[in-house]
């Protein structure tokens, strides 16, 4: 599937802020302590299969799997993914005028 856009639709960041995953500090987007246990336990999940992890994506896309496959699209899902990349990987505070930036330079 081809996103439609490299920009994740602003809809997608509020399912995120409102299912307890982001939090919006002024003008700053930043992962919450859910989100990191999300990612926590995909990422125990995934070492006691045997997976070699090498950056953060296989858990992040877990993570997402687990909460929203059977209630998403295929583009929101990857749309998530571009989302809590950054915010996971780059900044625990990312600046919103940043964030595009942030999208801009890929997964």
């Amino acid at each position: 599937m081809e996103l439609t856009s490299r920009h994740p639709d602003d809809r997608v960041l509020q399912r995120l802020i409102a299912d307890g995953f982001v939090s919006r500090h002024t003008t700053r987007c930043v992962p919450t302590d859910r989100w990191h246990a999300a990612v926590a336990h995909a990422a125990a999940i995934l070492l006691l299969r045997g997976e070699e992890m090498d950056d953060l994506k296989a858990p992040i896309e877990w993570a997402l799997n687990e909460a929203y496959a059977e209630t998403t699209t295929d583009e929101e899902l990857i749309q998530m993914i571009m989302i809590m990349t950054p915010l996971t990987a780059v900044s625990p505070l990312v600046d919103e005028d940043d964030f595009d930036s942030f999208l801009m330079r890929g997964i």
